[in-house]
């Protein structure tokens, strides 16, 4: 049956160089040229190297298949507005831009999913038809809403409501949707028996629902490295068959016409992600072996689970969810019974303590041996390491797989009689609080994860798995030596991450948030931060606080909004949760504040020009003239250290930049942020004139509805001979001295 792993690794190979080439145009020719080396190895009794190339071949043509199926033409309706009908696939959510919800439609005579934003908030269910105008943008390469990762969860199309539609009601004995329906159940079941914010972990612990997770939490739990447990993954699978095993294990045959039922119920309510995919066709496996008195062979397992994957969906190949899912299976095999050997020839015996020793250990071994995989993968997509993972993962896994029977016990028993599964509940609750204390513990701990956005950290990285991949193939086994030069490297490396930005005149950094704005001004060590707000709240927030976590920074002097639209303060919330401000200062603005703040933080109005030290530097802020905080009568933000001025115009358009410029003498600058993303209504010849700007700095999401920035403006830039810097093209900009 190890013919097919050595298949598997080809077909994995193939569909991701068909789903990550740069040229399909060498496409075909590679996989004939995988074909004609098959049959070579095949004569020549390389089996193992012919299974390989199958896979390569059948990998590359599937792939460039399925994708020209799905993709070829339908770049004509980017754009455009379609009369269409949209069924609900899932339930539909409310969020920051309105509602959300997935669906499917058909176009050209093939079905495709869509993401569907509407402006008008109904609950939709799934089976729900909507019928009406509907505006798609394409999520494929060169698509106005280019996003890999809808692309990769095989959604090309983000749908929004134009004008009236009309809902016809599903019906609720379609079989189809059930899956959907019952998840809806227990998901409200779960939050009438479990109490406070431990409704939240349960169900995202059960099911994957993170939405009500708190965002604090959520932090907590990506930074110590034990996020997996609420995004539901092969661990869920594995402890759910775990306690089918306990109920049924010596009765086969009812585990088998129990269990994988079960198990497929289980994977289509979690979302069929690759990895309940990977997790549930591996329980499987295991299920069906046993009823047959077979040898369960994990590596075969995993072929298979890889083969149904990426015959569903090559493009999965791409997926976060099947790299780390599969990466810390690889991991476990290839590194735990070398660690676990290596511990027991250290501590031979059956003594008390040196069992316990050897447990705990042997627990630590298989964190290690996942890590050794994941760590570059979870550096690649989330942009940092846990280094307090092992701890963390030591101290809470045994918990969460008691929480995770505890919940099914109280939803079982709430069923006969609601009070009897709430008790269990409140039971199981106290081991949640359990698991978030450590969390949010641990994530206060000195290093207790670096970030990527310092380079070098990925120096390190790259550092550690050269020095890895040396040792592996010198044979050394000087593991003390190893794990000292790692160490000694991370030390360095963390060093000048955090002395680097201490030591500069200045700092500029102007984030890549998409569409919004958030600026970094930094002087021997003093953080300020103009506005911050982007395309996503949260993702804003998450981008700015991993730029001074990088450093070293949770405190910083204090944030400065321009202005209250979402796009320049929505991140705010968030922020505030992950590093300490100060002192935040804010448009003047009668009654209630436009954002939320914790009780307690302190924050000031910006009525009259401010002077704020920084440094070596100075923060001047001009307050608009305005008594309402209007985004054209921003608060503007003037930067200055040592030999370099940049000028932040928030949302000013040409009449604030002229009421600017007759209230305030303005001096010559380096640089200057342009006014409303590149906004027609702003960047006026006189500002120009004025302050004669060497650099224009635009911050600007991609492809963006607003056409940001216009070409009016980017004439105008180039007539002043600006050097221009634009954060959709150029990414997060940086400028020290």
């Amino acid at each position: 049956m190890r013919k097919l792993v050595w298949l598997a690794i080809g077909l994995t190979g193939g569909c991701a160089l068909a789903a990550y080439a740069f040229s399909n145009m060498l496409l075909l020719p590679a996989a004939a040229l995988a074909a004609v080396a098959g049959l070579l190895c095949f004569a020549l009794h390389k089996k193992s190297i012919a299974f390989i190339c199958a896979g390569l071949t059948v990998g590359i043509i599937y792939t460039c298949s399925i994708g020209s199926y799905y993709t070829v033409g339908i770049d004509n309706y980017d754009g455009t507005v379609q009369e269409m009908v949209i069924t609900v696939t899932d339930y539909s959510r409310e969020n920051e831009y309105g509602l959300r919800c997935e669906g499917e439609f058909a176009l050209s005579g093939k079905k495709y999913s869509l993401i569907l934003y509407c402006d008008k908030i109904v609950d939709l269910q799934p089976g729900d038809r909507l019928e009406g105008k509907f505006q798609l943008r394409l999520t494929t390469p060169g698509g106005s809403k280019e996003s890999d990762y809808l692309e990769k969860s095989g959604i090309y199309f983000i749908g929004y409501s134009r004008g009236d539609m009309d809902i016809f009601p599903s019906d609720e004995k379609n079989l189809r949707f059930f899956p959907q329906r019952l998840r809806k159940s227990i998901l409200n079941r779960v939050d009438e028996i479990f109490p406070g914010n431990t409704a939240a972990f349960a169900k995202a612990l059960l099911l994957g629902d993170t939405q009500d997770l708190a965002y604090r939490q959520d932090v907590a739990l990506r930074t110590t490295g034990i996020r997996h447990i609420v995004a539901t993954s092969g661990l869920h699978v594995s402890i759910l068959f775990s306690l089918m095993y306990l109920l049924f294990g010596k009765k086969r045959s009812i585990t088998a016409l129990l269990g994988i039922p079960l198990l497929i119920l289980f994977a289509v309510m979690a979302g069929f992600s690759p990895s309940v995919i990977r997790a549930t066709v591996m329980q499987i496996v295991m299920i069906v072996a046993l009823l047959f008195k077979k040898d369960y062979d994990p590596p075969t397992a995993l072929a298979l689970s890889v083969i149904v994957i990426l015959l569903l969906d090559p493009f999965a190949v791409t997926t976060a969810s099947f790299q780390l899912s599969c990466g810390c299976v690889v991991g476990i095999f290839l590194f735990v019974p070398r660690l676990q050997n290596y511990i027991y020839h250290k501590l031979p015996g059956y003594s008390k303590k040196r069992v316990i020793l050897r447990t705990i250990l042997g627990a630590v071994s298989v964190t290690v041996s996942t890590m050794i995989i994941t760590a570059p993968l979870s550096a690649l997509y989330f942009g940092n390491i846990s280094l307090v993972g092992v701890l963390t993962n030591l101290l809470t896994l045994w918990a969460v797989s008691i929480i995770f029977y505890g919940i099914i016990i109280a939803l079982v028993l709430s069923l006969i009689w609601l009070p009897l599964g709430a008790l269990i509940a409140h039971v199981s609750a106290v081991l949640i609080h359990y698991v978030l204390f450590w969390a949010d513990v641990l994530q206060n701990v000195p290093l207790a994860a670096v970030y990527t956005k310092s380079p070098y950290i990925v120096i390190w990285l790259i550092g550690c798995y050269a020095a890895l991949i040396v040792f592996w193939l010198l044979g050394k086994k000087r593991h003390g030596i190893l794990a000292v030069s790692m160490t000694l490297l991370l030390f360095a490396a963390v060093t000048l991450s955090y002395i680097t930005p201490r030591l500069d005149d200045y700092r500029i950094t102007v984030l890549d948030v998409g569409q919004g704005q958030c600026i970094l001004l930094q002087s021997r060590g003093e953080t300020y931060v103009i506005d911050c707000g982007g395309s996503t709240d949260k993702a804003t927030a998450e981008i700015a606080a991993a730029h001074l976590r990088s450093q070293g920074i949770r405190r910083i002097s204090g944030v400065i909004l321009t202005h209250y639209d979402r796009d320049h303060s929505g991140g705010i919330p968030y922020f505030l949760q992950e590093i300490t401000v100060d002192t935040l200062y804010l448009p003047s603005v009668e009654g209630e504040l436009p954002i939320e703040i914790s009780q307690g933080q302190a924050y000031s109005f910006v009525n009259e020009t401010m002077t704020l030290p920084v440094g070596i530097g100075k923060i001047t802020a001009f307050p608009g003239k305005r008594e309402k905080a209007d985004p054209q009568d921003s608060i503007c933000i003037l930067f200055q250290a040592k030999n370099y001025d940049i000028l932040i115009m928030g949302d000013r358009d040409t009449g604030g930049e002229a009421d600017l410029m007759d209230r305030h003498l303005l001096p010559l600058v380096d640089a200057l942020v342009i006014g409303h993303h590149g906004s027609a209504s702003a960047t006026g010849m006189e500002l120009l004139y004025q302050v004669k700007p060497e650099t224009a700095i635009i911050s600007v999401g991609k492809d963006n509805r607003y056409d940001h920035p216009r070409a009016e403006v980017i004439e105008k830039l180039h007539l002043f001979g600006c050097r221009i810097l634009r954060t959709d093209r150029h990414g997060t900009i940086i400028i020290r001295g």
